[in-house]
């Protein structure tokens, strides 16, 4: 009886350490799955990384350009407003010239003075105009 009571207790010890086996090699399999799985996270992590490490670096390219073209329309525009000023300043200055000359009705009221002082011119010319007639 004792020999059947020890068989047994080994039957016993070897299905609980069967049991113990199938859970340690079932965690043993499910740490693998999860190590798989972390290890696909962090290599789409890193893309991720890097994919955003690229933009960044585009992005601060984009900004060295933006700048740079900022700067040169800055200088385009202040040259563009110089010559402005420059174009305004000559236009007074012509301004200011053509009120000083004699207008078209100054000119011909002085030509009438000049008839008036000179009669012979007056005379040669309506001779001259009636020989053209």
């Amino acid at each position: 009886m004792v020999f059947i009571y020890r068989k047994m207790e080994i039957i016993s010890m070897v299905r609980e350490e069967s049991k113990y086996n199938i859970v340690l090699h079932e965690l043993i399999s499910k740490n693998g799955e999860d190590t798989r799985r972390l290890r696909s996270i962090e290599q789409r992590l890193d893309m991720m990384e890097n994919r955003m490490n690229s933009l960044e670096a585009a992005g601060l390219d984009r900004a060295k350009k933006f700048g740079s073209k900022i700067s040169e329309m800055e200088s385009a525009l202040k040259s563009v407003a110089d010559e402005l000023s420059r174009t305004r300043n000559s236009l007074e200055k012509i301004n200011r010239q053509i009120v000083k000359f004699a207008r078209k009705s100054d000119i011909k009221e002085m030509e009438r003075m000049m008839d008036l002082l000179n009669p012979v011119e007056d005379e040669r010319r309506r001779l001259v105009k009636t020989a053209e007639l």
